[in-house]
């Protein structure tokens, strides 16, 4: 029994180049976000403001002005390029007959079968309310999806995003995969 999942990568501009070096100043994930939404309008008005402020200075020959121009463009883009611009990687998950391999960028985490305590099927709205901030919680998330799968295993929890379409057979693959193993404690459809 082998069994893929993917979910294709999004745009997420807190992964931009700006985003992820304040992840690596900052260290953690919750504070680096809540910086980024700072900084990065604060970039903005300021880029907005210097060029108000330059074309105060400038002189009205048309050399000049055209120049001007053309460094408003580059730096409109390089603002958006640097700042707003990122993805969050896609999800890869396989399902063998040993465990589960979950991937995402440069996270990777393997689980066996027996590991396994419980899973549940939750709507995104609970899971963003409940799960989302604690620390506990390893999220493999990447599109935003109606529901979110919670695997319980025996040191940690993991929040796995998959398409709808997947998640159904997902879901029969961790029954099957967990039956033959050990029961499953808990199986709960939660909707929130």
């Amino acid at each position: 029994m082998g069994r893929a999942f993917y979910v294709p990568p999004r745009l997420s501009p807190s992964r931009s180049l700006l985003g992820l070096g304040i992840r690596c100043l900052v260290q953690d994930r919750w504070q680096a976000e809540s910086v980024y939404l700072v900084v990065f309008p604060l970039i903005v008005l300021l880029v907005i403001l210097a060029q108000f402020i330059a074309w105060t200075w400038l002189e009205p020959a048309a050399v000049a002005a055209t120049r001007f121009f053309w460094a408003q463009v580059l730096a409109i883009l390089a603002v958006a390029l640097l700042g707003a611009v990122g993805f969050k990687p896609p999800v890869r998950i396989f399902v063998h007959d040993s465990g589960l391999v979950l991937r995402q960028g440069k996270r990777l985490r393997t689980l066996s079968h027996d590991a396994i305590r419980s899973f549940a099927v939750i709507t995104a709205l609970a899971y963003h309310r409940e799960y989302r901030r604690q620390l506990a919680v390893v999220p493999f998330i990447s599109r935003l999806t109606p529901e979110v799968v919670i695997i319980v295993a025996a040191q940690t929890k993991l929040a796995v995003g998959l398409m709808p379409s997947d998640q159904a057979v997902f879901t029969q693959c961790l029954e099957r995969a967990t039956a033959g193993g050990q029961a499953i404690a808990c199986r709960a459809v939660v909707n929130a």
